[in-house]
């Protein structure tokens, strides 16, 4: 193994860095620390991607090491998405973290061979179609609202490609798809026609819950296939189902450049493995551990390779100084209130100008971006908007709306890259709409086996009153159970986002999945509800 180690990166610079760099019809894997990095660092590399640089996030898993809960569709769709472009030979910017290349996946050929087309005229009988949709992982619903999911209503399919915007509806002619068009979740109204739609993989078992259910794996696992069809955790299964699983390693190309964040990148894979190895003693799966590739196989595969690490400073003497300054020294002014914090900055960034240098401000925030925005008005200076560094004219002050890792100033490029934390001396987010209690439900209203209607998660069975310690806070939590025996607990003081059921005749209602969008979708205010899931919930627990 050779290292070339590259310092002073300070925060963005990181990815102009890898942006500039970049070896053409050579692919790059970056390693980043942790997903946070990760999502700043592509965040980052939009902004410097003026030579249009395929950008392809490989995220990890949301939940720890063999946690029975399902994979995000969306975390679904970016790691479907990756791989298929890899395998096509995309020469592109891979953007990864240790903990998402450890995990075992299906093997190459398998993967290719699921992916699934469908188009106006093609003969595929509905049955032969909902055996597809269950290999490839898409869950059953009554009524299609998140990607991921299929329905079928007599002569119509309606499903929703996990890399789709809206989903589609298949309307059949005997065996032959007679219409395809994409349609509007809220309304259910036609918005385009479709010739033709790709379906990745929302699983990485690619079988079909009958197929699963006939192999020859431990009883409590086949009970849960039988009873549950792809269950909540199914992906733990990956070394059990598959003879050769495959390493991420080996999907992509032997050429690939590969990029580190961190000099002592070595000690996070170690680790990580630690990690997995203490969390694997409470797993019903035998054998836990064969999920990830151990760190003899890191090791060897890394000690094969070429790596560059880009750090912002380092111990090894021989590290490669990079030409970039930060911008701490020259926004290091004392912070007052917002408007003496701008107009110290707004100071700065003249003489900067006056030296050549274009200014970038980097702000996820409304409430600083409309300061920012009358503080230019009122002072006649010119702010240009951009998305990417190829829009900056000339040396004038532009607005970068997405949240970077910090600044810095790079004197070869006349660029200088600044964070709303550099100026106010705190970073504020972007705001998001409050969600209001819906329902006036006392605790006497509810008896253990209520069906009960959470006002995000949808309908569930009320199992009581728990006194219990979570995330440190010890209280009182009510316990739902939802499809799959997957658990939700909601604080005793969060009770009014809960209302008991009350239905039609006798017919039981089904349980709606926490993996899916499909209550919180129905409503208009769904979007804004999908970024408070930590906030209304002090932990998901997914048990069989």
């Amino acid at each position: 193994m050779s290292q070339i180690i590259y310092s002073n990166t300070w925060g963005a610079a990181k990815a102009h860095f890898i942006a500039q760099t970049k070896v053409a019809n050579t692919p790059t894997l970056v390693l980043a620390t942790d997903q946070r990095q990760a999502d700043l660092l592509c965040n980052e590399l939009a902004l410097f991607n003026k030579y249009k640089l395929e950008i392809l996030p490989f995220p990890e898993y949301l939940h720890e090491p063999f946690d029975d809960v399902r994979i995000r569709p969306d975390i679904s769709a970016q790691r479907s998405h990756t791989l298929k472009r890899i395998l096509e030979g995309a020469d592109a910017i891979i953007i990864t973290t240790p903990y998402a290349i450890m995990k075992k996946l299906p093997p190459a050929e398998s993967f290719i061979d699921s992916i699934v087309t469908l188009s106006i005229r093609q003969i595929i009988p509905q049955e032969e179609l909902v055996e597809l949709l269950d290999k490839l992982g898409y869950l059953p619903v009554e009524v299609v609202t998140g990607a991921g999911e299929f329905c079928l209503r007599g002569g119509i399919v309606d499903l929703f490609p996990i890399t789709a915007k809206e989903p589609i509806r298949i309307e059949y002619f005997d065996d032959e798809i007679d219409l395809l068009f994409s349609y509007n979740v809220e309304n259910q109204k036609k918005t385009a026609n479709v010739e033709r739609i790709e379906l990745l993989p929302v699983s990485e078992l690619l079988f079909t819950s009958k197929e699963l259910s006939a192999m020859d794996l431990p009883d409590n696992i086949k009970e849960n296939i039988d009873n549950f069809g792809k269950f909540a955790g199914h992906h733990w299964l990956v070394p059990l189902v598959y003879s050769k699983p495959a390493a991420f390693t080996d999907y992509i190309s032997d050429s690939i450049n590969i990029v580190m964040l961190e000099e002592s990148w070595v000690g996070l894979f170690e680790r990580l493995w630690v990690s997995i190895v203490d969390k694997s003693a409470n797993s019903s799966i035998p054998n836990p551990t064969a999920s990830f590739i151990d760190m003899p196989e890191i090791k060897r595969y890394f000690s094969t390779k070429k790596i560059s690490i880009v750090t912002e400073s380092a111990s090894d003497e021989g590290a490669i100084p990079c030409k970039y300054r930060s911008v701490k020294a020259r926004f290091a002014f004392e912070k007052g209130n917002l408007y003496y914090s701008l107009t110290q900055a707004l100071k700065e960034i003249k003489l900067l100008q006056s030296e050549g240098l274009a200014t970038v401000i980097a702000m996820e925030s409304d409430r600083f971006t409309s300061l920012l925005n009358d503080f230019c008005r009122d002072h006649e200076i010119p702010l240009l908007e951009v998305g990417s560094v190829s829009q900056i004219i000339g040396a004038g002050l532009h607005l970068y709306r997405n949240r970077i890792s910090g600044g810095f100033i790079s004197e070869a490029d006349k660029l200088v890259l600044i964070t709303d934390e550099e100026i106010f001396g705190f970073i504020r987010r972007r705001s998001r709409p409050k969600q209001k209690d819906s329902f006036s439900t006392h605790i006497s209203d509810l008896e253990e086996g209520d069906f009960v209607v959470h006002i995000d998660y949808g309908i569930g069975i009320y199992k009581g009153l728990h006194h219990m310690t979570m995330g440190d806070i010890e209280g009182d939590y009510l316990k739902i159970i939802y499809e799959g025996e997957e658990i939700l607990y909601v604080p005793l003081e969060r009770i009014s986002q809960i209302q008991k059921y009350i239905g039609i005749g006798d017919a039981k209602p089904r349980l709606a999945s926490l993996s899916s969008a499909n209550w919180s979708k129905l409503k208009a205010t769904a979007r804004s509800h999908a970024a408070k899931i930590a906030q209304d919930l002090l932990k998901l627990y997914a048990e069989r």
